[in-house]
């Protein structure tokens, strides 16, 4: 019988370089410009979506964000996600579920409505 030795999360995160922080970073942030860029075409006179956009974009794009990101290994372009429907994106407010769930994991503090799914 085989033990595998497991890394507990925040170990991994502070294994990251600066350098693989600033490049996650670039990608988080170019994916936020592809999100823009997509609901400004598909829905241009919703001005509140691109302030939300910005807002969610302000709360991921962060080094200890970002290396929880690789740490996670969740795809830097995530919210641009579209499952088998190329047309749309999932919903916009799944990217601050998933900001608020990094921010408690790095902080320790988790924010009742990820937990409720509200």
């Amino acid at each position: 019988m085989t033990t595998e030795t497991k890394t507990p999360l925040l170990d991994l995160v502070a294994e990251i370089s600066d350098k693989r922080r600033k490049t996650q970073m670039e990608k988080l942030d170019k994916g936020f410009d592809e999100r823009a860029a997509f609901e400004a075409t598909h829905a241009p006179a919703n001005s509140s979506i691109q302030d939300k956009i910005k807002g969610y974009r302000k709360k991921m794009v962060l080094p200890g964000i970002a290396a929880l990101t690789l740490a996670a290994q969740v795809d830097p372009n995530f919210m641009n996600g579209s499952g088998n429907n190329a047309a749309k994106r999932f919903n916009i407010y799944a990217i601050d579920k998933l900001a608020d769930l990094l921010h408690g994991l790095s902080s320790g503090h988790i924010k009742n409505a990820v937990l409720s799914g509200s």
